[in-house]
Formats: C-alpha cells, sequence, structure tokens
C-alpha cells in the first residue's frame, strides 16, 4: 500500500463540508469514552480550580475569550478552566460545572476561527487564514501555533476541548445552552464549528516526523476516542508506525544522533502515547479504515509498541556513563543532564551500567572502547554519525570517562551566541582544516531522491525535504572495529573524509586503540590521518563541567590574535620534537597527553567559552602546516601517578604509506602499535616485520609475550611468526529480520565461509554501493539452501537487496544502486588462547 497525498492530503483530511454531517456522528461511541480521573486528562497540566469559575456569570466567563490569538487575554488559561469544570462534573455529577464547561466550548467556537498566528521567527501575528510556500507546500508559518508557539503541541495542549464535550456529553447541559442561544443541535454545532474545525487547523500542516511529533500523534489519539472517530485512531497509528520506520535507525535510537531528543520523543511517546491511553482499544462493530482496510478489536498496543520502546531503551542505555548521566552527543543538555526519568518504557531495571565494555552503534555512528566494573570504568568514546539535525559539527570527535569523570569532554546544547560555539569542529577533540568548520546538514551536496528512495508512509515526500532525511553524505565509515587483543587490547579506526570538502580533504583517519596498563589503569593510542587544505589544527581540551588547568613541557609565549572565531588570550611555542600537556581538573583527576613529534609543530593554548558553566576554559590547539600530517598521542587518565613511563614514535626501516610505529613503556613490559592504511600496508622495524593493517606487541626483557594482528597477513617478531588467512569476501543475496517475521536477523550469501564457529563474535563489515559501511557481529555460520551460507548477526540487517539496489528500511530509507558487499577480516592471536 502507497500512501500518497492524494489519499491522505494536508489541510482536507480534516474538514467537514457543510452538507456533511462529523465522521464522528457515523459511528454508536458510548460518553464518556475517558472516565474523568484517567490519566490522559494530565496531558495539560494546571492549578485551576473548578468552584473559582462555576458561579461566574456567562457574560464574564466569555470575557475571558477573546478573537485575537491564544496568548492574547486568559486564552489559554480558560482552556485549563475548561478542564477542572469538566472534571468535577464527572466527579460530582452536579450539572451546574457541566453547564459552565459547555458555555466555554461555545465561546471557543466563535473565536477560534478569528484567532491569529504567531510567527516565532518574524515575531509577528498572521491572519488565521495566512498561508506560505515551504518546500512545495503551502501552509501557516512553520514555526507557529494556533494553541502554542508550535503546531506540533497544539492537538495536545486543546485536547480539554474534546475532553470536556465528551465527558459533558450526557449531562444534557449542551442542549440546554442550545436552548438558550436559539442553536438546535448544539452538539452539532460544537462538533463542526470547534472540534473538527480545530483538527482541520493542525491538518493545514504535513506530518514531518520530526522529534516534537510525538505530541502531535497523543493529539490524535485523544481527539479520536473522545470524539469517537476511529479514523482518526488509525491515521494515530499509521503515524506511529511510520514515524518508527522513517525517524529511527534499525537499533531503535532516534535519527539526529541526540540521547537528548531520544529521550524526549520517544519518553513522550510511551509516557503519555500509545501506552496509557489505548487500554484494549476496539474499533465500533463493523468499522473498516478506508485508507488501509484494518481494524481493531480488544488491541494490545502495548504489545504492538513494546518490542520497539524495549529496543529504544535499550539503544538509549548504550549512551549511559557510569554516573548515570548520559553522553552528550551532538545538541544534548548538559545542565539538565539526568537519566533518573527517562526509562520510561519499563524495560531496565537499572539506569547506570554495572560495567563498561566495547560496543559499536553502528547506525548511529558511535563507538565505545570500554573496561571495568563499578567505580573501575572506563570508556573512550568516538562520535562518526553524519549531520541528520540537531547535529554538531564533529566527525571523529573522541572523549574519555575515568576515574569518575569525563576528560576530555564533550561539549553541551549551547544557548544564543556561543551556540554556535558548541557545535563548531574547533570546539570538538578532532581536526580541523583550514579553519573551516566541517560539513553540516545545509552545507553539504544534498543526495537527489529516486523512485526507489519511496516509503509508504503519509507526507513521507515533505518529511524528507523538511528534515532532509539524511541527504547529505557525511558519515564516517568504520574500517575496523577489534576488541578481543591481549591486556584489554581494544581498537576502532574509522573514516570521516565526507565531513569535508573533496577538494580540501583526501583522508581524515582516526585510529584509537585501548591497553591496560596494570589492573584497571588504561592508556590510549590516537592517531590522526589527514591529507588536504594548508593548515591542520588537532583540538583537545579538558572537563569542561569542571575548573581545570593546562600544564605544558614546552615553554609558551604570548601570541596575538584569536583561532577559531572563539579561542583568544593565546600562548604558544614551536617545536618538532616530542612533547606532553597535563590536564588536571579541581576535583583531582588529570589526564596527560604525550604528542609525538611532527615538523613545524605549533602548540597553542587559548581561553573560550567553558560552554558546559560559566566563564573559560583552556583548549589546546596543535597546529601544522598541511597538506599532509599524522598526528600521534598517547593519553593517559589516571589520579596519582601515571603508569605509562616513556613513549615513542618508532623509526621505521621500510613502511607503507603513513605506516606508524609507536612503542609504549609502562611498568615491566614494553608494548608497539603498529599501524597501516589497510591489509596491504608493511611496517618494518628491528627485528618486526608486519603486513597488514594494525598490529600490536607486547615484550618483557627481550621476549615477546604477546602479539595480535588483526586484517593483517603476516607478523614477524623474533623467531616467532604469525599468519593469517585472507578476509572474507563476498556479496550478500538476501537479508533476514525478526522484523519481517524471520526468526532470526542474518545475512545469506553464496560465498564460501566455514560453516562452524571460528566466526563467531567476528566483525562483518558490509559495504554498499555509495561506499557507506556498516559494521555486525557474527553469531553463528550454517548452511543455507542451495549452497548458501546464513551468517546470524546480532542486530536487525535494516536493509533488503532488491532487484538492483539495497533499500534501507528505516532512516535515511534510501534504495542504494549496487550490490550489498561484505569482509570480514582475520585476526591471530600469540600464544594462541
Amino acid at each position: 500500500m502507497i500512501l500518497t497525498a492524494a489519499i491522505v492530503c494536508v489541510a482536507v483530511w480534516a474538514q467537514v463540508a457543510d452538507e456533511e454531517l462529523p465522521r464522528c456522528r457515523k459511528y454508536n461511541v458510548q460518553h464518556p469514552v475517558y472516565s474523568w480521573d484517567h490519566s490522559v486528562w494530565n496531558l495539560v497540566r494546571t492549578s485551576e480550580n473548578a468552584d473559582d469559575w462555576v458561579d461566574k456569570s456567562n457574560e464574564e466567563l466569555r470575557s475571558h475569550i477573546d478573537e485575537v490569538e491564544y496568548r492574547s487575554g486568559d486564552n489559554s488559561k480558560m482552556v485549563r478552566a475548561l478542564k477542572v469544570l469538566a472534571q468535577k462534573y464527572g466527579e460530582s455529577g452536579e450539572d451546574k460545572y457541566a453547564y459552565k464547561a459547555a458555555v466555554i466550548l461555545h465561546r471557543y467556537s466563535e473565536v477560534l476561527k478569528h484567532w491569529g498566528w504567531y510567527d516565532r521567527i518574524s515575531k509577528e501575528l498572521k491572519p488565521h487564514d495566512y498561508v506560505e510556500p515551504a518546500w512545495g507546500w503551502m501552509m501557516p508559518p512553520r514555526y507557529a501555533g494556533m494553541w502554542t508557539t508550535w503546531h506540533p503541541y497544539d492537538l495536545h495542549y486543546s485536547a480539554p476541548l474534546v475532553l470536556a464535550y465528551d465527558q459533558i456529553y450526557n449531562s444534557g447541559q449542551m442542549e440546554k445552552l442550545g436552548q438558550e442561544l436559539g442553536i438546535a443541535d448544539m452538539k452539532l454545532h460544537l462538533e463542526r464549528e470547534l472540534l473538527y474545525y480545530n483538527l482541520s487547523i493542525d491538518d493545514r500542516y504535513p506530518l514531518s516526523y520530526g522529534n516534537t511529533e510525538a505530541n502531535r500523534q497523543l493529539g490524535m489519539l485523544t481527539w479520536g476516542q473522545a470524539l469517537g472517530d476511529p479514523e482518526l485512531v488509525h491515521r494515530a497509528i499509521r503515524f506511529g508506525d511510520g514515524l518508527i520506520k522513517i525517524s529511527y535507525f534499525p537499533s531503535g535510537f532516534w535519527h539526529e544522533g541526540s540521547p537528548c531528543y531520544h529521550q524526549m520523543i520517544t519518553g513522550r511517546w510511551a509516557i503519555y502515547g500509545m501506552m496509557p491511553q489505548l487500554d484494549a482499544y476496539s474499533d465500533p462493530p463493523g468499522f473498516m479504515d478506508p485508507v488501509d482496510g484494518t481494524r481493531f478489536d480488544n488491541a494490545d498496543f502495548r504489545a504492538r509498541y513494546r518490542p520497539f520502546l524495549e529496543k529504544a531503551a535499550e539503544a538509549m542505555q548504550k549512551f549511559i556513563w557510569p554516573n548515570g548521566y548520559y553522553a552528550v552527543i551532538n545538541d544534548s543538555h548538559w545542565e539538565s543532564n539526568t537519566t533518573d526519568r527517562w526509562d520510561c518504557y519499563w524495560s531496565l531495571d537499572e539506569y547506570k551500567p554495572e560495567k563498561s565494555e566495547p560496543t559499536l552503534l553502528t547506525w548511529a555512528g558511535h563507538a565505545i572502547l570500554g573496561q571495568g566494573r563499578g567505580d573501575d570504568q572506563v570508556q573512550a568514546r568516538l562520535n562518526f554519525g553524519g549531520t541528520y539535525g540537531h547535529d554538531h559539527l564533529d566527525r571523529l570527535n573522541f572523549f574519555i570517562w575515568a576515574n569518575g569523570i569525563e576528560m576530555p569532554s564533550e561539549t553541551t546544547y549551547g544557548k544564543g551566541k556561543v551556540r554556535s560555539w558548541t557545535a563548531a569542529t574547533a570546539g570538538h577533540n578532532t581536526v580541523v582544516i583550514d579553519e573551516q568548520n566541517q560539513f553540516h546538514r545545509s552545507s553539504a551536496a544534498q543526495r537527489k531522491f529516486a523512485p526507489i528512495d519511496e516509503v509508504d508512509v503519509e507526507d513521507f515526500d515533505w518529511a524528507r525535504k523538511t528534515v532532509k532525511h539524511g541527504s547529505t553524505l557525511t558519515d564516517g565509515q568504520l574500517r575496523l572495529f577489534d576488541t578481543g587483543g591481549p591486556n584489554g587490547l581494544q581498537v576502532i579506526e574509522v573514516d570521516g573524509h565526507r565531513a569535508y570538502p573533496s577538494n580540501i580533504c583526501a583522508l581524515y583517519r582516526r585510529t584509537v586503540c585501548m591497553v591496560q596498563s596494570s589492573g584497571s589503569d588504561v592508556y590510549f593510542v590516537d592517531i590522526f590521518r589527514v591529507r588536504g587544505g594548508s593548515t591542520h589544527d588537532w583540538m583537545l581540551h579538558g572537563p569542561l563541567q569542571n575548573e581545570y588547568t593546562i600544564d605544558a613541557s614546552v615553554s609558551l609565549q604570548p601570541r596575538e590574535g584569536k583561532l577559531h572565531e572563539w579561542i583568544e588570550n593565546l600562548k604558544s611555542a614551536s617545536t618538532d620534537e616530542q612533547w606532553a600537556v597535563t590536564f588536571t581538573a579541581d576535583t583531582g583527576q588529570k589526564l596527560r597527553t604525550i604528542v609525538l613529534g611532527g615538523e613545524n609543530t605549533e602548540v597553542i593554548i587559548g581561553d573560550a567559552p567553558a560552554m558546559r558553566r560559566e566563564g573559560t576554559a583552556q583548549f589546546l590547539d596543535v597546529r601544522r602546516p598541511g597538506p599532509e600530517n599524522i598526528f600521534v598521542a598517547v593519553h593517559e587518565p589516571y589520579t596519582s601517578e601515571p603508569k605509562v613511563q616513556s613513549v615513542k614514535l618508532i623509526s621505521l626501516s621500510e613502511g607503507s604509506d603513513m605506516a606508524v610505529g609507536v612503542q609504549i613503556e609502562v611498568a615491566e613490559r614494553t608494548d608497539y602499535i603498529l599501524s597501516a592504511m589497510d591489509s596491504a600496508g608493511a611496517v618494518k622495524l628491528e627485528g618486526v616485520d608486519f603486513t597488514g593493517h594494525f598490529a600490536y606487541l607486547s615484550r618483557s626483557g627481550s621476549d615477546y609475550s604477546q602479539a595480535y594482528m588483526v586484517d593483517a597477513s603476516t607478523l614477524q617478531f623474533g623467531e616467532n611468526k604469525l599468519e593469517g588467512v585472507a578476509a572474507y569476501e563476498g556479496k550478500v543475496v538476501r537479508t533476514m529480520g525478526t522484523d519481517m517475521g524471520d526468526e532470526t536477523n542474518a545475512f545469506v550469501t553464496d560465498a564460501d565461509l566455514p560453516a562452524d564457529s571460528r566466526l563467531r563474535g567476528r566483525l562483518l563489515l558490509t559495504e554498499d554501493g555509495d561506499g557507506t559501511t556498516r559494521g555486525f557481529f557474527i553469531q553463528s555460520t550454517t548452511d543455507g539452501p542451495d549452497n548458501t551460507r546464513v551468517v546470524e548477526i546480532d542486530r536487525l540487517p535494516g536493509m533488503t537487496i532488491e532487484d538492483g539496489y539495497i533499500k534501507l528500511q528505516y532512516f535515511p530509507n534510501w534504495g542504494i544502486p549496487g550490490d550489498l558487499e561484505f569482509r570480514i577480516a582475520n585476526r591471530c592471536r600469540y600464544p594462541e588462547e
């Protein structure tokens, strides 16, 4: 079924023609639908008291409601007075409360058609029937409302109108008022001139499936049931299904990549929406929805949506720090960061994670290197998601949790002028090219939509235009993720070159690995390769929520000017040698970063807004001239004394393009990190010959005690040698998903893969026709029909294989021409486990 504007169209769906009866008149619905004490009445909270209004004259009640707009006089206040009067009637059964509620309803039917739109962008009051073009549609101002400052909230906040009508329906007081005013059928008058008219006002806007739309769905459900209009209930359910399909990733996480907005829309949906409202809902006898032919009989919508809501809760849980706060990714609030209220899905027993472990959120573009339990938890996060709304310009941003603090930290959801700084590339721990911000949603080249991108969701055409629906290719591309190495070794590598224009950026890649130094203590090796542009700034800051200091091992002198529009009071030093800097929080935690030498390095420290608190903080800028650089650093969080004794960049006797070797000395051992660009890379140094992508060696005294390689063919060290088989590669011929009725989530391939446990836990990296990669972990490989292999994976595949293209089943719903290819890299360990 394809829903198009021809079936359900903006501004006509709720319209009632003069010769027609309102839809609710078709169905024999028993009022009141909602009892006076049902939780739905709490949609609009109020401190009004019914007895303060019930003895006022009709003229005085009417005088509080005028024809200007909702902000005028007591227009919005009287909705709350209406609510308590109707509730008091339901509680007491006294007609006087129902009568005064009817007076208010009638007065709103007189004035609503005259109210203007308050446009909060222009700060102007627009006429009631004002429309303007927006992405090919004619509609009222986008950031305006008839009952609020923004239209998605209107049905929510005007709900007392229909709830009061429902509650006093059988009181006889609407009929009494009608006789007094000479209106033959007051109920019909209110249905036509107020209730359905209010719905038609909302319907002047198409469905945008944005982060405020849960309130709109809530409104549809409330109004549909209270009116006795099952068609509106069905529209709300279709809307909810569509919202899951086009606005969430397959993981159940909100597409904007913001824990704050994920919590907002999903929490509202769960708390106020279907979950409490649709208790064993049944359509009127004989009803079949005219749009999709469905009906509901004693439907349990908790059961319908609970699997999604549980998945959404589990996805949110991945963003929670050990202290119970969420990681502030993209536009998320630091100052109101709390998770004691977000688990509204009733699926999690504990908000705070008991342990930290490596996690790949492939669709959201976020990865965690993690270890430890309780107070010993350590996490490093690498963010590489695309620009899908409320985004920060921070691809390959890196930040750490250790010793009970976030350092280096993320930023926050800025306000006012500082908002551009909180989102800026230079405000994050990543690399800036030519002092330019990375692409945002509007500055990047826009992907053109084609027929294969269509989705059978109402108003999808509007949604993809207004929210751009993932139309920019700015995501980072996963290249490596492995967490099975010795000494707690975990490594991730992401290519983020899409973040910048191709004419200034040919390479933009970060490799981060975590290694245990001793006990729960760790260090991180951080390799950032960049090619293109004339100036490269490697940025780093401390815990922006705390006061902190920066102590550098180089002597800094005053420097004139301002950097990145915000950083001033500059001091700098020039060096080609290795140097170090230590961040110390006012609570005592420290982070030492050793930066390995590079030609023409300028070390700059300056002040800029602290973002998470008042005042300024110090920011580190390591500047080098382009066009090509490799920034190599070792970060070590600690409280008393660092465990890393020395670090040096290894001089390679031979090495492939941009290959790197790093030596790290910790207590009683020496570690080596060897990193190349891909599996064909080469690194040679004294006693070691490596061909591959990534390797780790650990030596105690003169003997190598541990060795590990990923996506590699050979590692010769001393008299020992590791040899890896070639990566498994092939094409996916079919996908299987539990969301499509299959028993498991899997990729089906005709490639020759071992049908045993050898590949369990390995990363299967897919690549589609536009070069986008996504990572899945293998659960098992078994024989399938017609000489195929069924590769069971740890999550929904989120896509199907169509005739000549791949179709993404969730946001951004693209159809991508070409095949879905995959690669499973090898890994080898010495000594074997």
